[in-house]
C-alpha cells in the first residue's frame, strides 16, 4: 500500500509530538510503502538515522514555511506557532497534491499536531483520509483552573474557543470528509461526531517503545522512600502544583517526589516547593535527554500525571503491585509495533470502500473502540 503520512513535527531522538510522527512513519513502513510530509527541525537527527538504518519503503519530504512569511520566533510563543503551523499546513497540502500526482497514493493519513483547534486539509486529495488521533476538545473543571495563576484567563480564552468549535466550517469539512477519525478521548470524539464525522473512534494518541517494557519490573526496597515520577513539559495546564501541595500536606510519609521537565512555569514551581519546605522532598531534575527516561520510569515506584486537559499520560505495596502487573499488561497491547499493526487493520477497512463519496457519507452517531 501506498500512504502518504503527515507529521508537522517528526524526530527519531525526542518525545511527545515529534516521537508519535516517527514512530508511525517507522512503524508502518514496514507493512507499506511511506511518504512523510514534515517540517525540517530536526531533519539532521532523520537523516542520521537514516543513514544508519536504511528503509527504502521510508522516503522524507521536507516542508518549510518561507521566512519572510514566518512569524514564529522559535522560543515558544503559542500565538507564533499556531500561525506557523497553519501557514504550514497549506503548503504541506499542496505539496501533497504534487506527490500524488506522481505517486498516486492508496490513502493520507494525518498524524501530527493532532488537534481540532486546526483542522487539516488533506481530506481535499483524491484518497480516503484518516485524521488522527486527535484531541483538543477536553476541558478544565471550573474548579481546577487556579492552577493555571496567571495563566487562567487564557484558559477561559481557550474554553469559549473549543465551545464555538461547532460552528468552525473547516472542522466540518475535515470531520465529514475523512474516511476514519481517531479521536484521543471521549469530549473530542463526540465534538467529531457532533460535526458530522461519520467514523470516529477512540484511539490514544501515545505509544510506547518496546524497550520500556522489555524487562521485568524491579522489586522496590521497603526500606527506602517510596518514590513518585512526574514527566512532561512545565507549562500551566500539566499543573504541578497538585502534586507540590499533596506533598506539602503529608510531609510525613516516607515518599519522594522526582520531576523530570522543562518548560515556562520551571522557576515559579521550583519556588512554590522551596516555600512549602519540600527541599528533601521534591527533586528536580529538568530536560532528562529521551534515551534516558527509560531508565528513569524504572527507578520509580509510580508515575504521577497531573496535567488538567491531556488526552493520556505517558507511562498500598501489595495494590500498588496488582496494579502495575495490570498497567504492564496493558502497556504491552500499546507498543508502536502493536499500533503500527492495528493501524494497518484500519487502514484495510478503510480501503474496502474504496468508492465512498466521503464528502457525503451518512454518519452513524456511534463512537467505538479503535483498540
Amino acid at each position: 500500500m501506498k500512504v502518504l503520512i503527515i507529521g508537522f513535527a517528526c524526530s527519531p531522538r525526542l518525545g511527545g509530538e515529534p516521537s508519535n510522527a516517527w514512530n508511525w512513519g517507522w512503524q508502518l513502513s514496514r507493512r507499506h510503502q511511506v511518504w512523510l510530509l514534515a517540517h525540517p527541525h530536526d531533519r539532521d537527527s532523520v537523516e542520521e538515522f537514516l543513514a544508519k538504518h536504511p528503509n527504502p519503503n521510508l522516503k522524507f519530504h521536507w516542508v518549510t514555511v518561507p521566512r519572510l512569511l514566518d512569524l514564529w520566533d522559535h522560543r515558544g510563543s503559542n500565538i507564533g506557532l499556531a500561525v506557523h503551523y497553519l501557514m504550514w499546513l497549506k503548503l504541506a497540502h499542496r505539496k501533497a497534491m504534487n506527490l500524488h500526482s506522481q505517486i498516486d497514493f492508496h490513502l493520507a493519513h494525518h498524524v501530527s499536531y493532532g488537534t481540532v483547534n486546526a483542522p487539516p486539509p488533506f481530506w481535499k486529495l483524491p484518497v480516503p483520509f484518516v485524521w488522527g488521533p486527535v484531541g483538543g476538545a477536553q476541558g478544565t473543571p471550573s474548579s481546577f483552573r487556579r492552577y493555571f495563576g496567571s495563566s487562567s484567563s487564557r484558559e477561559i480564552l481557550r474554553s469559549v474557543r473549543v465551545a464555538t468549535l461547532p460552528l468552525s466550517f473547516s472542522l466540518r469539512m475535515a470531520a465529514r470528509s475523512s474516511a476514519l477519525v481517531l479521536a484521543t478521548n471521549h469530549e473530542t470524539g463526540r465534538l467529531l461526531s457532533k460535526v458530522g464525522g461519520r467514523d470516529v473512534r477512540l484511539f490514544l494518541d501515545s505509544g510506547i517503545p518496546s524497550n520500556f517494557i522489555s524487562s521485568p519490573p524491579v522489586s522496590t526496597p521497603r526500606d527506602r522512600p517510596f518514590t513518585l515520577l512526574w514527566v512532561g513539559r512545565m507549562e500551566p495546564r500539566k499543573a504541578l502544583p497538585l502534586a507540590i501541595e499533596a506533598f506539602g500536606q503529608n510531609q510525613d510519609l516516607n515518599a519522594k517526589l522526582v520531576i523530570a521537565g522543562d518548560g515556562e512555569m520551571r522557576t515559579q514551581w521550583e519556588q512554590y516547593a522551596a516555600r512549602l519546605h519540600l527541599g528533601n522532598k521534591v527533586a528536580f531534575l529538568g530536560h532528562v535527554p529521551w534515551n534516558e527516561i527509560a531508565r528513569l520510569y524504572k527507578s520509580a515506584d509510580a508515575f504521577l500525571f497531573t496535567s488538567l486537559r491531556d488526552c493520556f499520560g505517558a507511562l498500598f505495596p501489595e495494590e500498588r503491585r496488582k496494579m502495575g502487573e495490570a498497567a504492564l499488561a496493558f502497556a504491552k497491547t500499546q507498543t508502536w509495533e502493536k499500533r503500527a499493526e492495528r493501524m494497518s487493520e484500519l487502514y484495510e477497512e478503510v480501503l474496502r470502500c474504496p468508492n465512498r463519496n466521503y464528502a457525503g457519507f451518512p454518519f452513524s452517531g456511534r463512537i467505538t473502540p479503535a483498540v
